[in-house]
C-alpha cells in the first residue's frame, strides 16, 4: 500500500510540476504579448506626435515667409500710393484722396485708410466719424510721427501700415491704413475611392471627359 500510495504522490508532484509549468508559459507569453501591443501602440502614438509636430513645423514656416513676403509687396503697395497723395494735397484737391480711398477700401485685404495732416488731425478717413479727430485718440503716437514705413501688428490677422507723405521740402502728412492679413490654413481634401471605402458607400465611376482622354494618351505615348 505504501509504495502504491507513493505512486500517486509522485505522479501528483508531476502533474504540479507539469502545471506550474504551464502556468509560467503562460504567463510569459502574457507578458510578451503585453510589451509587444504596449510598445506598437507606443511607436504609433510617437509616430503620429512626429507627424502633428512636422506639420506645426513647416505651417509656421510657411506663414513667416508669407509675412515676410507680404510686407514687401505692401511696401511695394505704399510708395506710389503716397506720391498720389501727395500729387493731390499740393493741389489742394482734398477731395481726390477721400474718392481714392474710397475706391481702395474695396480690396479685399484693406478695411480702412486715413490721411493725418502735420497738425496730428484726421482730415480723410474712410470712417467719417474719424475725420476732423486727434490721430492720438483713435491710433498709437509712432504712427503719425513715423519718418519711414512701418508697420505695426494688432493681432496676427490684423495689421496697421503708416508712411509719411513727403513734399518737396516738408513733410505734409500720414497715411495710416488697416490691412486684414492671412494666414495659411491647412486643409485636407479626402477623394471618394473608384470602389468604396469601409465605412462609406461605394462612389460610381465617372466617365473621363474628352481633354482627360487626351491628356492620358498623351502620357501613354
Amino acid at each position: 500500500m505504501k509504495k502504491e500510495s507513493d505512486g500517486f504522490a509522485n505522479k501528483d508532484e508531476k502533474t504540479n510540476a507539469g502545471t506550474s509549468v504551464l502556468k509560467k508559459k503562460r504567463n510569459l507569453w502574457f507578458y510578451v504579448s503585453l510589451v509587444f501591443f504596449s510598445s506598437t501602440i507606443g511607436v504609433y502614438f510617437w509616430k503620429e506626435y512626429q507627424i502633428n509636430q512636422t506639420k506645426k513645423t513647416y505651417t509656421l514656416k510657411a506663414n513667416d515667409l508669407l509675412n515676410k513676403k507680404t510686407q514687401e509687396m505692401l511696401k511695394a503697395f505704399t510708395k506710389p500710393l503716397t506720391w498720389a497723395i501727395r500729387a493731390d494735397i499740393t493741389r489742394g484737391n482734398n477731395e481726390q484722396v477721400n474718392l481714392l480711398y474710397n475706391d481702395l477700401v474695396k480690396l479685399p485685404n484693406i478695411t480702412m485708410l486715413n490721411f493725418i495732416d502735420t497738425k496730428n488731425v484726421i482730415t480723410a478717413s474712410t470712417d467719417k466719424n474719424f475725420e476732423g479727430k486727434s490721430a492720438t485718440s483713435i491710433f498709437d503716437k509712432s504712427l503719425s510721427s513715423t519718418t519711414s514705413f512701418l508697420i505695426q501688428q494688432k493681432s496676427e490677422s490684423e495689421w496697421l501700415i503708416a508712411s509719411p507723405v513727403n513734399g518737396f521740402d516738408k513733410k505734409l502728412g500720414t497715411i495710416v491704413y488697416k490691412y486684414k492679413n492671412k494666414k495659411i490654413i491647412e486643409h485636407e481634401f479626402k477623394y471618394a475611392g473608384r470602389y468604396g471605402a469601409k465605412g462609406e458607400k461605394r462612389a460610381q465611376r465617372k466617365k473621363a471627359t474628352p481633354e482627360q482622354m487626351k491628356k492620358q494618351n498623351q502620357y501613354n505615348r
